[in-house]
């Protein structure tokens, strides 16, 4: 897998970014040119107006700042090698906000040390190879597409070559996000790892789900607590090469506000059979959960739903301490 140890190779310059919070009121900006750099901004921006557009120019710098957005995007990617470093970026409505960050057709967007908040989606990436994204820290996502809506904290579509490393997302129990968690879909060599997520919602949703035409992901070091319909999956149907290990599940709800589980709440799903679902075209091949952990399963035979179709299938029932949330140093 090409980006397996990219953590170890990358140097974020979130510590030496962050803490300035003497920040002047802005509205929305619009980059004009490359390499643009925006720091030191409280911007407000309303309707579907963007917090910051990039407008399709290239290594755009923004940090130390923070966003309060309304229909339109937070920040609205569209260029090459961008980088968003130290932001707070705050959806206005709890309930019909725009995407934290949107990324249409840009590559090597990198996201570091950020506070993502009361979005539609947290990062929404949209044909945008080679994202790079390390301490992310993500609360209430909303999903205003609906229950099928998918990626609330971080969606790779059609995205390859990304991803994400030390990350956190917190959902009330009242709110009312459908989707993933973390979704990949339509991916290739996609990373995953040492992340903590309390509260999966959606009745059809699982905190990480290796969707649909994805091959050659790698899930790792990731802890869900509060999950509800799903914990960990590679359901959906095609592609190849999906491996979890060290991931754990705890403390299973049997609903949410939206109703009960649909799959009925287990900690584990493998790939999908085209004769029990209509929906599945074929089997996602290679899969294989490694030594993950389950524990307070709220209904304790759910452990791993289509298990014989994994490669390896090695779940521990232990109890654990589920490791600690990332959080952000950004302006409050």
């Amino acid at each position: 897998m090409k980006n397996l140890f990219l953590t170890s190779v990358v140097l974020w310059p979130v510590a030496a970014l962050a803490g300035v919070c003497d920040l002047a009121p802005s509205g929305p900006i619009k980059i004009t040119y490359d390499y643009q750099v925006v720091h030191g901004l409280s911007i407000r921006a309303y309707g579907s107006t963007p917090g910051i557009d990039l407008q399709g120019h290239q290594g755009v710098v923004i940090y130390s700042s923070k966003i309060l957005h309304g229909a339109g995007p937070g920040i609205l990617v569209s260029g090459n090698s961008a980088g968003v470093y130290s932001v707070n970026i705050t959806g206005a409505s709890t309930t019909r906000s725009g995407s934290n960050i949107s990324c249409y057709g840009g590559y090597g967007l990198a996201v570091g040390n950020v506070r993502l908040t009361h979005g539609n989606k947290g990062i929404d990436l949209i044909y945008c190879d080679g994202a790079q994204m390390n301490g992310i820290e993500g609360h209430d996502q909303h999903d205003i597409n609906g229950y099928y809506s998918y990626g609330a904290l971080v969606q790779f579509n059609n995205s390859n070559d990304g991803w994400i490393n030390n990350f956190s997302n917190d959902n009330s129990p009242s709110n009312l996000a459908g989707g993933d968690v973390v979704s990949v879909y339509h991916s290739d060599d996609t990373a995953i790892s040492n992340g903590w997520i309390r509260g999966v919602n959606g009745i059809y949703a699982c905190g990480v789900q290796v969707d649909e035409e994805s091959s050659h992901a790698a899930v790792w070091s990731v802890d869900i607590t509060g999950a509800m319909n799903c914990g960990f999956a590679a359901y959906g149907s095609g592609g190849d090469d999906a491996a979890f290990w060290n991931v754990r599940v705890r403390d299973t709800a049997p609903s949410s506000v939206q109703g009960p589980p649909s799959s009925g709440g287990w900690a584990f799903i493998g790939p999908c059979y085209p004769w029990t679902d209509s929906n599945c075209y074929v089997t996602k091949t290679r899969v294989d959960f490694n030594g993950e952990y389950y524990w307070n399963l709220y209904y304790p035979s759910t452990v791993a739903l289509n298990s014989e179709a994994m490669v390896t299938a090695n779940f521990v029932h232990a109890d654990f301490v589920p490791r600690a949330p990332f959080v952000a140093d950004v302006c409050p």
